[in-house]
């Protein structure tokens, strides 16, 4: 892979009233940001969207569970080992491995495994339980550990995986996303809701009373990712990280949180969308917004507002290599010619 080059992704999107990402009170997330509350929505929660995306999209992704035992076991168990054997061998092999705790029920660790790794973890403990007592532990462990670090899936290199317990297993992430802010100054309001008893008998009044907090605005969201010889994604060929590329920004332009979906509906579409492929290092937009937009139309002054800081930053410091823009051509256009342009870069 080339040296240096990174996919910059830079969104503008209206979010009417909503709640897509709550805090511990369950009010919207927030940031100050210029002196100025803006609303904010976590990476992780748009990442968990992203993930989400995949999923429905036919992509075999990764699951980060506590379950990690009843996964391999499930696959002694299709290989003809019985239910109790399936259950202790599957329980040794995370111990062993060192990913997640021996106990059915545990709840302290999350391990993050690909299907393929799964599998592989389980043709481990099979020709354990086939050998018997003539596998080496040592070699056992050593067999775990190259399974559980081979065959990656795609949204364990975008979004990298840590394994405390043992760091030689972490992948780095190979791409990063930005909390998405308001480009404007965001203001909690209140639904104050009733609902109706439908057979109230002798009652009166309504048959439950609350209130629910949520914002809007126009959010600037943006996200990178490394296609340099650093990044993890050299794992795979140069199609297939050309492709998941492409997948990382339609599922990052196409996803939204589900939170509070079904009572606001907030279902837009970005508005404003920007593909830069550098050759430097990767510049957010953000600095454009340290300002908050005040004009009537809040969508046109952050895209213009976005667009004059562009253009700043390569007066500054020189033009990307390419620009991708939603002004000038439909997203599915942008999604085909990036991923051909990867790939004929790296």
């Amino acid at each position: 892979m080339t040296d240096r080059l990174y996919m910059d992704i830079h969104v503008l999107q209206v979010v009417p009233a909503s709640c897509i990402n709550r805090d511990d009170a369950g009010s919207p997330k927030e940031l100050v940001y210029g002196g100025r509350i803006r609303g904010r929505v976590s990476s992780q929660s748009w990442k968990r969207a992203m993930r989400m995306y995949f999923v429905d999209h036919g992509e075999d992704i990764g699951v980060r569970t506590r379950r990690v035992i009843d996964l391999i076991k499930e696959e002694l168990i299709n290989n003809g080992i019985d239910a109790q054997t399936a259950e202790t061998e599957a329980g040794n092999a995370v111990k062993k491995a060192d990913i997640a705790s021996d106990k059915p029920d545990a709840k302290s660790v999350i391990a993050f495994v690909s299907n393929a790794q799964v599998t592989a973890m389980a043709s481990c403990a099979l020709k354990k339980i086939k050998s018997g007592k003539d596998y080496d532990d040592k070699e056992y462990v050593k067999d775990l550990k190259t399974a559980v670090s081979g065959e990656p899936s795609v949204d364990m290199l975008l979004f990298g995986r840590m394994m405390a317990s043992d760091p030689s297993l972490n992948y780095d992430a190979s791409a990063q996303v930005a909390h998405a802010f308001t480009v404007d100054e965001a203001r909690e309001e209140y639904d104050y809701f009733t609902a109706v008893d439908d057979l109230p008998g002798n009652d009166a009044g309504a048959g439950h009373i609350g209130s629910k907090s949520y914002n809007s605005g126009v959010y600037y969201r943006y996200a990178n990712v490394n296609l340099s010889a650093t990044s993890e994604l050299v794992r795979l060929s140069k199609e297939s990280a050309a492709h998941a590329a492409r997948r990382f920004l339609e599922a990052f332009v196409y996803s939204m949180p589900a939170g509070s979906s079904n009572s606001y509906a907030n279902l837009t579409m970005p508005d404003v969308v920007e593909v830069i492929l550098r050759e430097d290092r990767p510049i957010s937009f953000a600095p454009a917004f340290i300002e908050t937009v005040n004009e009537a139309n809040h969508l046109e002054a952050a895209s213009a507002k976005m667009e004059k800081y562009a253009a700043s930053i390569e007066k500054k410091f020189g033009k990307a290599y390419m620009t991708f823009s939603l002004n000038e051509m439909p997203m599915q256009e942008i999604l085909e010619q990036v991923e051909r342009n990867i790939q004929e870069m790296i």
